[in-house]
């Protein structure tokens, strides 16, 4: 069930996709949109960025553009009778991101926009930050418009890759979805045995997913999971947003991140 939808506003021309497809998602099921910023809303002096400070003249810009983003979102929601509220938060972004994660069913994020436009500084090291802290399932938007009808389950076995899948099958954000769901790189008795339990799961959740074992280039699973859907024509991709972590040293799935900056689709994150 969905029933609120939060977005995080940069400042970025992600907004106004986000906003969009959040309106299309609330008014199928009667969800409200709630706000909130992801860069620090106070003057130029005091701005600091989710991942650190940024220059001055950028900070203002990316400020005005944020605020600017916030009253059209409320604006479009107005315009839709989509219920509306901006969480205004003294707290460090990422705390106020978490803090109104929790009462949250999904998180809206102009990840792409994060690393092409520098709003934010170390956006891996924060967007791993949010993940840890437990913030999901994240639909990351790129700039480009979308409209989504045909989604890739990029579908490893891993309990990050089977816990995407189970939480996008059970939100059931779109009507009339092709869903293809894909092994990468699996021997080929593996990716049978992995396909034929997560298509019998889908099944039973009401869905007719399209099966493939996809071979490919595995020193490069970005690209090869990017190429998949180009093919497939998928507009969102529904992977697990693994990551690792030691006692000194945390680093972020490269296969996640290379597909948050170069891919022109919507990526569906959860773990």
């Amino acid at each position: 069930m969905l029933k609120r939808i939060l977005i995080g506003i940069a400042g970025t021309p992600a907004m106004t996709i986000m906003a969009k497809n959040a309106i299309d998602l609330a008014q199928r099921n009667d969800a409200a949109i709630h706000v909130v910023s992801v860069v620090d809303l106070e003057p130029p002096a005091r701005t600091v960025s989710l991942g650190g400070a940024k220059p001055g003249g950028s900070s203002n810009k990316i400020r005005q553009n944020a605020q600017k983003g916030i009253e059209e979102i409320e604006a479009m929601c107005s315009d839709n009778n989509v219920p509306f509220k901006y969480i205004d938060s003294d707290a460090d972004p990422v705390d106020s991101v978490v803090d109104a994660w929790r009462y949250a069913d999904l998180v809206m994020l102009g990840l792409q926009s994060w690393f092409k436009r520098e709003v934010i500084e170390k956006p891996d090291d924060v967007l791993l930050k949010l993940l840890m802290k437990g913030v999901r399932p994240i639909i990351a938007f790129p700039e480009e418009v979308i409209e989504v009808k045909k989604v890739l389950i990029a579908y490893s076995g891993s309990p990050e890759s089977a816990f995407a899948m189970k939480r996008f099958v059970h939100l059931n954000m779109w009507e009339n979805m092709e869903i293809n769901l894909a092994t990468f790189g699996k021997s080929s008795i593996l990716a049978e045995q992995l396909l034929g339990e997560a298509e019998a799961y889908c099944r039973d959740h009401g869905f007719d997913p399209k099966v493939e074992a996809v071979d490919g280039d595995m020193t490069d699973p970005g690209n090869t999971v990017e190429a998949h859907a180009e093919k497939v024509g998928a507009d969102i991709i529904v992977l697990g947003s693994g990551y690792n972590s030691a006692l000194f040293k945390s680093s972020f799935s490269s296969t996640t991140i290379q597909l948050i900056k170069n891919s022109p689709r919507a990526l569906f994150m959860s773990h």
